[in-house]
Parts: structure tokens; C-alpha cells; sequence
């Protein structure tokens, strides 16, 4: 392995305990400031009133959100909604536009920021995730709620967090073998999941590295999972995919563009929920890459998409 790449080194565990956190990974304070930026400075739907809030988190922690109210009398569906970024960046003003849009539709979203790797490795973030999830179950009516089922949706990172959380809403002895920190109440119920280019597989993200010829998976897995990162890939509340009872998904929508290097996860997570029952629905969208929704100014498949999610929640509006 001595002419072997680095990132192929570390996946072989020759370098893993004594290779520094690559140096991509320490300007990640700069990413966070751009995405920041980029989504503080993106035009917002008209007729969407925003308001931060905080809430409890695990560990005595406090997390914040942003929710997200239509200006058309309620109650409403309400949808938590989790930002991608690989985990380490990203946050609630980089897909504020997204939610905002969803919100537009008649839709209460609450829009969370959950602790961001390295400073806070797995699993942190999805407990912060899990305790939104409750939190948001409990204060349902009190937001300005239907009070009924959630639906959940995520990004990217996003989507596998929300994935992790529906099998932890629906799983308790998964959650309880995982040694996660478990919110107390009831678990939420969830009516419908959005999942937007999302990762649901790590042993597979290592096996298809992208255009980074696998250098930023190896990145990310160092940052979110720490150095044993291998040691955790087949947890469902890392790779949802290998969740022993997928068949308690509520319906699924799945979508990617099908110029994403993520693009597989997408199709194997969707063949899965299929086969395991889950009424799913799948899009992949000619000529797009990853995060393409953000792009709905630019691109009109982009907004060709968002009108197909837009009719999927009104179906199940409609039947649930």
C-alpha cells in the first residue's frame, strides 16, 4: 500500500490513528460562514413569517430553530426539517429559502440547528435531532400545529438524520442497543418523509467515491465519526438503510438529480423502502447535481421538482 492514495490508506487503517484531520477539515468555520451568508442573502417567499425559538435539547443543551408560519390561518401540518452539509456545516439560514417555500404551501416547518461535527461527532447530532423530533410531537398544537402526525424532511446529511430519527421514533430496541440518549414522552408519529439527496449508506459512500476520487468521504467519515469511523457504518442511525424494520417508514419521497455523486443512495434506499412495503415515490431529475432545489431561481427543473413535492404533500394532505 506504500503507492497507495492517502484516502485509500486511512480506509485500510494504515494511517488512521496517527493521520491529522485534514486541513479541509479544519477551515470548516469558513464554510459555515459562507453557507450562512449564501442562505441570509437568498430572496425569501412572500406571505411566511419566521420567528427563532429554543428549545431543550440532550445533555442539558439548547437548541434553536426557526419556524415557519403561512400567513393563511391554521392549524397546519407540521414538518421538521433537518439542513445538510455533511454534518459539519450548514444550518437553518442555508436552506431557510427550501423550508420557507414548503412553508408557502400551507405547511408549519420547524427548521432546526443540531450540533455540527467535529466539534460534536456522532452521536450528538442525532440526539439533538431526536430530541427536535419529540419536542416538536409535544408542542405540536402549541406552535400553531394540526396536533396530528409530523412530517419530517432533510437535505442531503439532513436526510439521513431524519431517516435516523424515524427508525428511533419506531424502533425502540434499536434505539435502546445504539445507547442513545433517548427523550422522554411519547415518540412522535410521522405521516410523511421528504428525502432530498440524501446519504443512507456509508459502507456504500467508501465503495463509490465521487469526484473527489474519495478523499472529502474519507474527510467526512474522520469529522462525524471520529477515527474508528468504520466501526459505526452499519448502525441504522448512520446508514438507515440496514434499519431491521423499514417497513415502519411512513410514505417516502425521494429525490436526485441524477448527475449527483450521492445519486445511489438514493436508489437503493428507495428500492429498499419499496421492497419492505413503504409507499414510496422516486425522482431522479435529468442534468442535476447535488442541492439542485436551492436552485430554483436558476433552474426550471428545479422548480419542475419542488411542484412535484409541492402535489406529493398534498396527496398525502389528502388521504392522511
Amino acid at each position: 500500500m506504500a503507492d497507495a492514495p492517502a484516502w485509500m490508506k486511512l480506509l485500510m487503517g494504515e494511517e488512521i490513528f496517527r493521520h491529522p484531520v485534514p486541513s479541509e477539515v479544519t477551515q470548516i468555520p469558513a464554510w459555515r460562514e459562507l453557507l450562512d451568508f449564501s442562505g441570509a442573502n437568498t430572496p425569501l417567499p412572500a406571505g411566511v413569517s419566521c420567528e427563532t425559538i429554543t428549545l431543550p435539547g440532550p445533555a442539558d443543551r439548547t437548541l434553536s430553530a426557526e419556524v415557519y408560519r403561512p400567513a393563511a390561518e391554521g392549524p397546519h401540518p407540521l414538518m421538521l426539517y433537518l439542513h445538510g452539509g455533511g454534518w459539519c456545516v450548514g444550518s437553518a439560514a442555508s436552506v431557510r429559502r427550501m423550508a420557507m417555500l414548503i412553508a408557502a404551501q400551507g405547511y408549519l416547518v420547524v427548521n432546526l440547528d443540531y450540533s455540527l461535527a467535529p466539534e460534536a461527532q456522532f452521536p450528538v447530532p442525532v440526539e439533538d435531532c431526536l430530541a427536535g423530533a419529540w419536542w416538536c410531537a409535544k408542542h405540536n398544537a402549541q406552535l400553531g400545529g394540526d396536533g396530528g402526525a409530523l412530517l419530517i424532511a432533510g437535505d442531503s446529511a439532513g436526510a439521513n438524520l431524519a431517516a435516523a430519527v424515524i427508525i428511533a421514533a419506531t424502533d425502540a430496541a434499536a434505539l435502546e442497543q445504539a445507547g442513545l440518549d433517548i427523550p422522554t414522552g411519547k415518540p412522535p408519529e410521522f405521516v410523511g418523509a421528504l428525502f432530498n439527496y440524501g446519504v443512507f449508506d456509508f459502507p456504500l459512500l467508501m465503495q463509490t467515491p465521487g469526484s473527489y476520487q474519495g478523499s472529502i468521504e474519507v474527510r467526512y467519515n474522520l469529522a462525524y465519526l471520529g477515527n474508528n469511523f468504520l466501526a459505526h457504518h452499519w448502525s441504522p442511525f448512520v446508514s438507515p438503510i440496514f434499519a431491521p424494520h423499514l417497513e415502519r417508514f411512513p410514505p417516502t419521497y425521494l429525490t436526485c438529480g441524477n448527475s449527483d455523486d450521492l445519486l445511489g443512495h438514493t436508489l437503493a434506499m428507495s428500492a429498499a423502502l419499496a421492497q419492505a412495503g413503504v409507499a414510496t415515490r422516486l425522482s431522479a431529475v435529468p442534468q442535476m447535481d447535488h442541492a439542485f432545489l436551492q436552485l430554483d431561481q436558476e433552474f426550471a427543473a428545479a422548480t419542475a421538482e419542488l411542484n412535484r413535492i409541492y402535489g406529493w404533500l398534498e396527496e398525502l394532505r389528502q388521504t392522511h
